[in-house]
């Protein structure tokens, strides 16, 4: 693959070539009530932020549930639950392929793009290792990440013997993510890729706590007060990861880059 490259005389802005203006809307809707036998509160909200960096966006569901109810004068019970949905293509950290990462580092004589309309570099020699910021976002463009998120607790309460309460908690954070990616072969770099891959992983994240507790409170006359309280917990914690990928696509496009239409051998 030959290129040709005419240097940018004026200079390449590369952090106005990788950002643009975006906006961003959010949505929520609440509902509360309560009385002598309880009380709740539900509420919806929605947010969508464009990035400003090209090809980043961040699309959220969250649904949010309070309650306690009084089964007696003293018997409650309880929850606090939430679940979220969110799609997020980001940046990320400065890792990998990560154009915040690469574009502070870019020479300014080299454009974004050759005098083809393909994706200009660091291959000639003398101009660093750095990519091209503005091509590692552009070839995410169809990569999909994507998590769920059940997070809460419920609980009950009981007072006994005037000056004790009994409190069991049971609480979990239950999470699961999607990243679905697509590696394109590079020809611009000084460090060039050759391969081209796709890739699936999905990342589960299991956590329960289950807390008792004892309180006691009790006050004698009119300025004594005793209190102690005495409890335990016990934490239950899992992580799996699974992942797939394959190599040597035919063809790049979206509709066809899909496990079972590579040629390569998958790695699991």
């Amino acid at each position: 693959f030959n290129q040709i490259v005419r240097a940018n005389q004026e200079g390449t802005d590369w952090w106005d070539a990788l950002t643009e203006t975006k906006g961003q809307m959010s949505h929520q809707l609440s509902v509360s009530g309560g009385g002598e036998q309880g009380n709740y509160f539900t509420s919806f909200s929605y947010t969508n932020q464009q990035g400003i960096v090209i090809n980043t966006e961040l699309e959220r569901y969250t649904v949010r549930a309070n309650t306690e109810y009084n089964l007696n004068d003293n018997i409650r019970l309880g929850e606090n639950i939430s679940f979220t949905y969110q799609e997020n293509l980001q940046a990320g950290t400065l890792e990998g392929r990560n154009a915040l990462g690469f574009w502070f580092k870019m020479h300014s004589i080299i454009p974004v793009r050759d005098i083809r309309g393909n994706f200009a570099g660091t291959a000639a020699p003398g101009l660093g290792t750095a990519q091209n910021p503005v091509a590692l976002r552009e070839r995410t463009r169809n990569d999909e990440q994507e998590s769920r998120r059940l997070f809460g607790n419920v609980f009950m309460e009981a007072d006994f013997l005037d000056d004790f309460t009994a409190r069991m908690e049971l609480g979990a954070d239950l999470s699961t993510s999607f990243l679905e990616t697509f590696q394109f072969p590079t020809f611009e770099q000084a460090q060039n890729v050759t391969t081209n891959e796709f890739g699936k992983n999905v990342t589960s994240d299991r956590n329960w706590t289950w807390t008792p507790t004892l309180n006691y409170s009790s006050t004698f006359g009119s300025n004594h007060n005793v209190s102690a309280l005495i409890g335990g917990e016990a934490v239950w914690q899992r992580r799996k990861f699974d992942g797939i990928s394959r190599q040597d696509f035919l063809s790049f496009d979206e509709d066809f880059t899909q496990l079972g239409t590579g040629s390569g051998t998958p790695f699991i």
